[in-house]
């Protein structure tokens, strides 16, 4: 055989080095010509996770209240990242909610242009359009979820609608459609929900016990929220109850919200069992993770159990967190433990803002005798809050729940008068910091003030609601008034209760009664809050029903009522006592 001529190797081999020289410049040329590529992805992609960063830094701000730091750092996150779907997701809700409503909707068009919308997000922005009365836009992306092959969520966002726009029956169609179309039974829950919202009757309350006992049987979330949602209704019966409470302990799903009802319930029925059951409740979060023993301490200091709520975290755990640290405090302070409040903000790295932790030591400093010294650190801490709304407000509410008078109702007055677009959010915090004195004429004082401010004094809420106090308290009211209030707000049962305490101020209790019985649709009484309750059973007792009187006295815990109110009741109860003995009622 031939040997190829040697140029032919030649030639292969020249053809083999170009080849593999062109590869080498390509590949020089791909790394160098990508350099720049590269470190444009690269950037891009330090920018997103620069974007990340800020969204977990935000969320930090919100377990802490700091809402306007949370805003500013969600902005910023979404100038580096503009489609950063949590982001946008957390600062629609977050406007929303301080009431800045154009810019939470254009953060949700964002959202759905990103092409990142969940169908929770979805919900979410239909109601929001809702909440903002675009109802057009609303009923769109409740269709468009319907058309998305779930006809289940397309009804349960049409309910939201219609709650948005106070369209009750036609909220109570589209539950009951969603929840006939779903075969699971989950959609029953929302019905229920509402049925018990809009107060309990002879029809609605065996239908709700029906769907609460099925959905019960679930041994997820959804059946230990069922069983939580019976006891806390008052629509489980009475001879049920001890197994509700037990099924509700035991339950797989169950956590310390559930808990937490069960744990009232039986209160309820034996006040005098509130320290064992509190114990029991702490044991049952031992070990546990903070926000589930947190959520403990808050209920134990609502039951007057603080000393059960202190010994749930460390001081260590506590320092972490600005509002564990806050709750903790708190539950000091109700045992007088002010020595220990004082120690706890000296210590390195607490973690309360500047004017919170003044307001802790103002108060320890006058309970310890430094009035005069703890009075300068108020008005401290309210200068420092001032530049802040929220922060204002909040400093304003501690110093109602503190007892220094003076500075909250000077407080009040600025917050009322330089933040006219949040005197609903001011009063909404004040009035229950106050209440919680458990003295109603510290709550009327609030009323007062508030109805002095221009632009409020027509309000008829707050009218009611400032009768209803000097009713209590045995003061003079316009009883016409009252009564006419009522009557233009047949469905409003607040309107009702006050006309009714009026009545028996009058001593016409049967009329009291009847203004109470009346009312359409019916009331469910465990469906009410603990000073309706009072009126209800106040009202029964001077009615002629000393029996039904009694049972509605005993669902009230006493601790959820003023001194004041806790009085009224004994002694309607008392006058009763006596057709009680002679077999009438």
């Amino acid at each position: 055989m031939k040997r190829p001529p040697k140029f032919g190797k030649a030639r292969v081999r020249g053809r083999r080095a170009l080849r593999s020289w062109i590869f080498r410049v390509a590949v020089v040329l791909a790394v160098l010509g990508g350099t720049g590529y590269a470190g444009l992805w690269a950037f891009g992609k330090l920018e997103r996770r620069q974007s990340r960063g800020l969204v977990a830094k935000a969320e930090g701000y919100l377990k802490e209240g700091q809402g306007e730091e949370a805003r500013m750092g969600l902005e910023t996150a979404l100038r580096l990242d503009p489609k950063n779907a949590q982001a946008l997701r957390m600062l629609a809700r977050l406007r929303e909610a301080q009431g800045a409503g154009p810019e939470a909707m254009d953060a949700m068009r964002r959202l759905s242009e990103s092409g990142q919308m969940t169908l929770d997000d979805l919900s979410a922005y239909a109601v929001m359009a809702a909440r903002q009365g675009d109802m057009p836009l609303a009923e769109r992306l409740a269709d468009a979820a319907a058309r998305g092959g779930n006809p289940v969520l397309g009804h349960l966002l049409r309910a939201e609608v219609g709650m948005a726009g106070n369209n009750t029956e036609g909220v109570e169609k589209e539950l009951r459609a969603a929840a006939e179309e779903d075969k699971s039974g989950m959609a029953a829950m929302p019905l229920a929900r509402f049925l018990i919202s809009q107060g309990l009757t002879a029809q609605s309350g065996p239908e709700v016990l029906e769907i609460l006992r099925g959905a019960s049987k679930r041994q997820d979330a959804v059946g230990a929220e069922a069983l939580a949602m019976g006891l806390r209704s008052g629509v489980v019966p009475r001879a049920e109850v001890q197994q509700w409470i037990a099924a509700a302990r035991s339950h797989p799903g169950a956590g310390p919200r559930v808990w937490a009802a069960a744990d009232m319930v039986e209160i309820a029925l034996d006040p005098k069992s509130k320290g064992d059951v509190a114990r029991r409740a702490a044991e049952r979060v031992r070990g546990k993770p903070v926000e589930e023993r947190v959520a403990v301490m808050a209920w134990a200091m609502q039951v007057g159990e603080p000393q059960v709520a202190s010994g749930l975290i460390t001081p260590e755990e506590a320092a972490q967190v600005a509002g564990v640290f806050s709750v903790w405090l708190d539950s000091l302070s109700m045992q007088g433990r002010w020595d220990e409040v004082s120690a706890a903000l000296m210590r390195e790295g607490q973690p309360l803002p500047g004017f919170l932790a003044e307001l802790y030591r103002g108060r320890a400093l006058v309970e310890r005798g430094k009035v005069e010294e703890g009075r300068q650190a108020y008005a401290k801490a309210l200068e420092a809050a001032y530049a802040k709304r929220e922060d204002f407000i909040q400093a304003v509410a501690y110093l109602g729940t503190a007892g220094e008078d003076w500075a909250f109702e000077q407080g009040l007055r600025r917050a009322l008068k330089d933040f006219p677009d949040k005197r609903g959010d001011v009063m909404r915090a004040v009035v229950p910091a106050v209440a919680a004195r458990r003295d109603l004429a510290r709550t009327l004082k609030v009323y007062e003030i508030a109805s002095q401010v221009e632009g409020m004094d027509g309000d008829l809420t707050m009218q009611n609601d400032r009768d209803y106090l000097a009713l209590v308290l045995g003061m003079p009211v316009d009883a016409r008034a009252v009564a006419l209030r009522s009557e233009a707000n047949p469905r409003d049962f607040s309107f009702r209760v006050t006309n009714a305490m009026a009545l028996l101020r009058a001593g016409r209790g049967k009329e009291a009664l009847k203004v109470l019985e009346d009312c359409e649709p019916d009331v469910h009484v465990e469906s009410l809050v603990p000073s309706q309750r009072m009126v209800v059973a106040a009202a029964l007792a001077a009615g002629g029903k000393p029996k039904e009187a009694e049972y509605v006295a005993a669902t009230i815990l006493p601790a959820s009522l003023s001194a004041q109110e806790a009085v009224f009741l004994v002694e309607e109860l008392k006058k009763a006592l006596p057709v009680q003995g002679s077999g009438g009622g």
